[in-house]
């Protein structure tokens, strides 16, 4: 996750963010989702914590393994993300909470279908620059 701003404690934001998830069973293969956002939101820093609200859209890139024939798509996603972090030197560390208004499905071939998540929480971890 990168972002820059300006602006003192408040600050308007622009942010990158590649993420992968685990792999999850689909009919008799798996599927392994990752995605690949950008996004504008704000900022809020504090002495040794900050405050993010953003809004991100880009693309879900899922593949398949353990098929007869895997396959690879993109989907499109967008979400709302909320997350706090603390400093760490360069880093910062902390949990967010993404929702996606977008209900994709990921289909095999042998008709299993899985809806994406539209709610994620986990941690991040965000390398100043």
């Amino acid at each position: 996750r990168a972002a820059i701003g300006r602006g003192g404690a408040n600050a308007f934001a622009l942010t990158v963010i590649g993420r992968g998830g685990p792999s999850r069973q689909l009919g008799e293969g798996r599927y392994q989702p990752a995605s690949l956002l950008a996004g504008t939101g704000w900022r809020r820093d504090f002495r040794a914590a900050t405050t993010d609200l953003d809004v991100r859209g880009g693309a879900v890139r899922v593949a398949g393994t353990g098929f007869d024939r895997n396959e690879t798509g993109w989907l499109p996603w967008m979400e709302v993300s909320a997350s706090a972090s603390w400093r760490a030197g360069r880093f910062r560390l902390g949990p967010s909470v993404s929702a996606s208004p977008l209900r994709s499905r990921v289909r095999s071939r042998d008709g299993a279908s899985e809806t994406l998540p539209a709610l994620r929480a986990g941690f991040f971890l965000e390398v100043g620059l």
